[in-house]
């Protein structure tokens, strides 16, 4: 059995993550405001869609396994995404193998149209004539996938691959409309839900966009389904500072997410890459304060749904130490 997601988290861990074409990936999206919930969106350069860093070798074999242990856990799709899933194949296949190309061999191409290619990390011939095509988009990126189709006035999950999720499980929120998807989050339907919904409205093929999320969690794993926590009080934690430092035990984690229009279908693309970092990479005076500020400004509803409690107090101690010459 494969120990899904689990990385490094001494500070020998890269502190950066270095694409394999281009600049370092580091996302530390804090600004030393209190934390708000908005949606933070910005243009996205399309040629920046998907990203590549040193992790995709051990990523995409991570995936290789979910994939063929737990298929039914991380893949799913209705009647309603067949369409928009195979523009997206046709879409992300004609991206990485231009943006990436020494990243896949023996690319096949039928009328025109990628059809099969191999992952050179896992050595993996993805076929889309033998695969649907979320299943495929899964298998040649490290970003997870969803697609979102417009049905009766509602944004609709009606296909995905989701092998890294952040503690929500896939089999709950397909087929759902965007309310039911966040339905978990505190004052979503109150504060953001009519501005999510204007905005997949507003979203233009010439215009995709992104934003990034946060969390403090109590483990380095990307393959998340489970809402558990490794500690059910700040007492059971304190047991384990005994003997390991609490930078090495949390973990700060970012998911860049994007948004695409599909032009054929009209649907809407919205991709998921994941990025954990131990808290003890993120211990300079600055950063170290900016989440101090965050996470001391976050109400009683929201540390509850994060699952904060029994690290809050831990937390913010280690923080305040290390922010100290800020």
């Amino acid at each position: 059995m494969v120990s899904f997601g689990r990385r490094e988290s001494s500070q020998a861990a890269a502190v950066t993550r270095k694409k394999a074409y281009g600049e370092p990936v580091t996302y530390v999206p804090l600004d030393g405001k209190p934390i708000r919930l908005t949606l933070g969106l910005r243009a996205l350069n399309p040629a920046q869609w998907i990203e590549v860093d040193e992790f995709r070798a051990d990523e995409m074999r991570q995936k290789s396994a979910l994939l063929a242990e737990r298929h039914k856990d991380v893949v799913g799709h209705l009647p309603d995404g067949e369409a928009g899933s195979r523009e997206l194949w046709n879409h992300l296949t004609n991206h990485v193998v231009h943006v990436f190309p020494t990243l896949y061999r023996d690319v096949e191409r039928v009328a025109g149209r990628i059809v099969a290619l191999t992952d050179v990390h896992t050595d993996e011939r993805v076929d889309v004539r033998t695969l649907h095509p979320i299943d495929a988009c899964g298998r040649i990126a490290q970003e997870d996938f969803a697609v979102m189709r417009r049905i009766d006035d509602a944004w609709i999950l009606v296909a995905a691959s989701l092998c890294f999720p952040s503690r929500w499980k896939l089999s709950e929120k397909l087929g759902k409309n965007l309310s039911g998807i966040h339905g978990p989050v505190p004052r979503y339907e109150a504060e953001i839900a009519a501005p999510v919904h204007a905005m997949f409205d507003k979203i233009s093929v010439d215009r995709p966009m992104w934003r990034l999320n946060w969390t403090v969690i109590d483990s380095p794993d990307l393959h998340q389904p489970e809402s558990r926590r490794r500690w059910a009080s700040a007492d059971e934690l304190a047991a384990s500072l005994a003997d390991t430092d609490l930078g090495d035990l949390l973990h700060f984690r970012v998911e860049r997410q994007t948004l695409t229009k599909l032009p054929e279908t009209g649907d809407i693309v919205f991709t998921i890459r994941t990025y954990v970092r131990a808290l003890g990479e993120l211990s300079d005076p600055s950063t170290a304060r900016n989440l101090a500020i965050a996470l001391r400004s976050a109400e009683a509803d929201l540390v509850e749904y994060k699952g904060w409690e029994p690290v809050m107090g831990h937390a913010l101690a280690w923080l305040d130490a290390h922010s100290a010459g800020d």
